[in-house]
């Protein structure tokens, strides 16, 4: 009983390195069976402007600077081809692992090309889990994980094909001039994929009593969606800056009531409008000309022409008297219809409405937005949100608003009754 006693260090000793053994040899086995992928029936090829394109029917999460690895079925060396870029299709189904452990997944919302500097990049990486969308910066993400397309060069007479292939990246490879930095990257267990490197020792918590490799995960609160930031306040017809008031003979005369004779008097300028032709701004006018002048249909500053003018005998309904009234047909170049202008008229409306809109988002509330209705397409910003002028229809009485907010991927809209 004392020499199995004297034993007993010898004997746990032996027992532990026999364990480490087994646990080194199965260890070592499973980073070559996950590392190296060497079913080439999976692998397909295709060559585009020279260039060829890898793609595999098995999800991975090999990123642009990275390497894979193949030799002949006779040959003893590993050759490395590197990756240049990778692409990912709109509605792929993928998992991100972010820098901090900690891992998303769902489908892209769009096509996806990563370079060698993606992790650089300054924009964002969409993706949709149900009916909600994730937005991830690009220098948060350790990696992604599924099904891509590979640029990997020009591969000129070799066959991948006749080799073996390996995704496994070494932490040392000779044969190659062109050495890489270590990477070491997390990695989502649930994939049956080792984070660790060979011999790295792997990183252990205690969380509520337990022994664990990956502390819980916790809850994003969601930021609530801001409001369209926009709030219909009016629309007021505009009066038409030019009224018919008096002719000779059958060429009518307009005041322009927008400019007046001189800088002391509040009498508009009359013009002569001649039927049939275009008219625009005078810029250059002095005291005692016209505020209008002829101009070509095709002129970027046409403003208006009167296509049609008449005179006609007027029954005033109290009196029963006849008097003569001028009636001019006008076409306003923002205007889509023609409409009248008679003698009779003291203000002319021409369907021009001016809408007023009011801001209401964080630090801009009360700011005032006005525009007109030939201001459809038209662009504002407010906070580097952009908004825009989709649609105006006068007849449906409504306005449609686009707002392009950077932080999100889509478009949002909203209609306002008029």
């Amino acid at each position: 009983m004392n020499k199995v006693i004297k034993n007993y260090d010898k004997i746990l000793v032996f027992i532990a390195l026999l364990v480490l053994f087994t646990f080194s040899f199965q260890y070592d086995g499973a980073l070559n069976q996950i590392g190296d992928y060497t079913s080439n029936s999976a692998i397909k090829l295709r060559t585009k402007n020279k260039i060829d394109f890898l793609s595999i029917d098995k999800n991975f999460d090999l990123m642009p600077g990275e390497f894979i690895y193949h030799r002949s079925s006779e040959g003893e060396e590993w050759q490395s081809i590197k990756i240049l870029t990778s692409n990912y299709t709109r509605n792929t189904e993928v998992e991100v692992l972010l820098n901090d452990g900690n891992h998303l997944s769902g489908s892209l919302k769009q096509n996806i090309q990563l370079g060698e500097d993606w992790n650089a990049m300054p924009n964002t990486l969409a993706l949709k889990n149900g009916r909600e969308t994730v937005v991830v910066a690009y220098n948060k993400i350790n990696s992604i994980f599924g099904e891509r397309e590979l640029e990997i060069g020009n591969l000129g007479d070799l066959n991948l094909h006749d080799s073996d292939i390996s995704f496994y990246q070494r932490n040392q490879f000779p044969q190659q001039s062109n050495v890489f930095k270590n990477k070491w990257t997390r990695s989502n267990s649930d994939q049956n994929h080792s984070g660790y490197d060979l011999f790295t020792p792997p990183v252990i918590y205690v969380h509520e009593g337990m022994l664990t490799t990956r502390l819980p995960e916790t809850k994003e609160e969601e930021v609530p969606q801001e409001s369209f930031g926009l709030i219909f306040k009016a629309a007021n017809r505009k009066s038409y800056p030019y009224r018919l008031c008096s002719w000779i003979g059958g060429t009518p005369y307009f005041e322009d009531l927008a400019t007046f004779e001189s800088t002391t008097s509040s009498r508009p300028v009359r013009n002569r409008i001649e039927t049939g032709t275009a008219y625009k701004r005078n810029q250059n006018r002095k005291p005692g000309q016209p505020s209008l002048i002829r101009c070509n249909e095709e002129d970027p500053d046409r403003i208006f022409m009167v296509e049609h003018f008449v005179v006609q005998q007027h029954k005033n309904p109290q009196t029963g008297g006849l008097r003569p009234v001028g009636r001019a047909m006008v076409r306003d170049y923002k205007i889509p219809d023609p409409f009248e202008i008679n003698s009779l008229m003291k203000e002319v409306f021409a369907g021009d409405v001016t809408f007023t809109l009011e801001v209401d988002l964080p630090g801009y509330e009360g700011q005032i937005i006005e525009f007109s209705s030939n201001d459809e397409n038209k662009l504002f910003n407010v906070g580097g949100r952009e908004y825009q002028i989709s649609k105006i229809d006068l007849k449906e009485k409504f306005i449609h608003i686009l707002k392009k907010d950077p932080r999100q991927t889509e478009l949002i809209q909203k209609s306002f009754p008029i």
